[in-house]
């Protein structure tokens, strides 16, 4: 159903142009605009969804990218808490568990999706997700030998396969002892399979934060949208959900902490954890590369501030992270948001994409939200 239908079916609302569509509008006593519904179109030439394997029929769900698209009408905030429950512990989050080697292993990563449902209620979804960065590994080298002839081979380690040639360079990889997996090194599938598994062991908390980020948008009330219909031309439509509100920084962590203690009961909380699947994680790979965007940063980038690989060490080998403390954060988000108001949405968006190579400043350490900050200031208003 059209947002326009809405109007005629007699609801208590408008239909008004906002961007390039037309929104379901409905205002207070005062004439403000109260909430906002919206048909969003995202487009899969652009990567805003994509297909995964679900039996006979592949399933198609939006992207990490797709996701932040339909948010900018619920602008339901992403919140990073400073913890996160490991085995019965609270960790630092992302929590990074890494190998001899001091590559990634496994991560443990959570995140806050706070918003207004479509009744005017406050949610919070609260996301915790688990990252195995071998197990991954080992789930797309199955599917390698499976379905790539010369790739390889399951087989044991006491029996090394004999139906390659003498010389050739093989490796096991063990996954239930004493089955496992034969790799040949010279396979051009199977040195790409390398590839992206070192691209994971060194940045694999960045993909596990933004999937935690986007699963956690998947299951708020004001999206609430997990597979998609049919396309039409290669583009769908999703209804959306916005309410107006008042609570900044300060009142939305305030609000998360007093749901935590049962101190709200107006508050709807859903907390929840699990495990990246590989289609999930290859698929959005797939949309990066798509797009030719480049998975690995070298040190020195300017893209989104982040650990560099030097730092990606257990939390105990390293000192702490320069993230802002709640107090710190509420008070910069506050400045951020006052120069927004003075430059314009426009020119936010051409900064942060041109200087910092993303689309928002979530989880960024203070230096670089102070170095944001100064930009800003620097720009002239009214962009």
């Amino acid at each position: 159903m059209e947002t326009k239908k809405l109007a005629k079916q007699g609801m208590a609302g408008e239909v008004v142009k906002l961007g390039d569509g037309d929104v379901f509008i409905t205002r207070d006593e005062r004439g403000e605009v109260q909430s906002v519904v919206a048909d969003v179109e995202l487009s899969i030439k652009d990567g805003d969804f994509y297909s995964i394997p679900a039996g006979k029929v592949d399933k198609l769900v939006p992207s990490i990218q797709g996701y932040s698209k339909l948010n900018r009408i619920p602008g339901i905030s992403i919140i990073h808490p400073r913890t996160v429950s490991v085995h019965g512990r609270e960790e630092s989050n992302p929590y990074v568990q890494l190998s001899k080697s001091k590559t990634i292993e496994t991560v443990h990563c959570r995140v806050m999706a706070v918003g207004l449902t479509p009744t005017g209620q406050w949610q919070i979804i609260d996301k915790t997700l688990f990252f195995n960065v071998y197990t991954y590994f080992l789930q797309a080298a199955q599917k390698l030998v499976l379905h790539t002839p010369g790739a390889g081979c399951l087989g044991t380690k006491r029996n090394k396969p004999t139906c390659y040639p003498e010389n050739t360079e093989l490796v096991f990889y063990p996954i239930e002892p004493p089955v496992g997996v034969w790799l040949v090194l010279s396979n051009k599938e199977a040195q790409g399979l390398f590839k992206e598994h070192v691209q994971r062991q060194k940045f694999g908390d960045r993909q596990a934060s933004s999937i935690a980020a986007r699963n956690a948008l998947k299951e708020h009330a004001a999206i609430a949208t997990s597979q998609l219909p049919t396309p039409v031309n290669g583009k769908v439509k999703v209804r959306v959900f916005g309410f107006r509100h008042s609570a900044g920084p300060k009142q939305l962590i305030s609000l998360v902490e007093s749901a935590a203690h049962g101190l709200e009961a107006h508050v709807e909380v859903k907390t929840s954890t699990e495990e990246i699947s590989a289609p999930v994680a290859e698929a959005e790979a797939l949309v990066d590369e798509a797009k030719g965007q480049e998975t690995e940063v070298e040190p020195g980038d300017r893209g989104a501030p982040e650990q560099e690989a030097g730092d990606r060490r257990h939390p105990e080998d390293v000192p702490e992270r320069s993230l802002p403390t709640e107090v710190q954060l509420s008070e910069i988000t506050q400045d951020i948001y006052a120069e927004i108001y003075r430059v314009g949405q426009k020119a936010y968006m051409k900064l942060l994409r041109e200087d910092f190579k993303t689309d928002n400043h979530v989880g960024w350490e203070l230096d670089s939200l102070r170095d944001l900050v100064g930009r800003l200031k620097k720009l002239k208003g009214g962009g």
